[in-house]
């Protein structure tokens, strides 16, 4: 549980981080042409939904059980919305072109 708390929230950080050096060089917050963008909004989404659950499920699993099913129904929405921003990502980020 540490490390996957540790893990998630060098995540977070390191995801703001990006979006503040994003933004300072191209004077934008997001460009949606940009698949990093598109990823950090995805994993950004995720955990900040996800760690308070994984939270909540291991202080709880000392006192109960059991969890309320509407746990499993938002963790399953944060993992759809994290693969849905990242799949809307590779579909609009700029081809590369090869050296010809």
């Amino acid at each position: 549980m540490p490390a996957y708390l540790v893990g998630g929230i060098v995540t977070i950080i390191g995801t703001i981080l990006y979006f503040m050096d994003y933004k300072r060089r191209s004077q934008q917050l997001f460009d949606s042409r940009d698949i990093m963008s598109w990823l950090s909004v995805g994993l950004l989404v995720f955990y900040s939904g996800y760690l308070p659950i994984k939270i909540i499920r291991q202080y709880a699993l000392l006192n109960n059980p059991t969890e309320p099913s509407y746990v499993r129904t938002i963790h399953y929405s944060l993992i759809i919305a994290m693969y849905t921003l990242i799949s809307i990502g590779f579909m609009r980020m700029k081809r590369l072109k090869l050296p010809s």
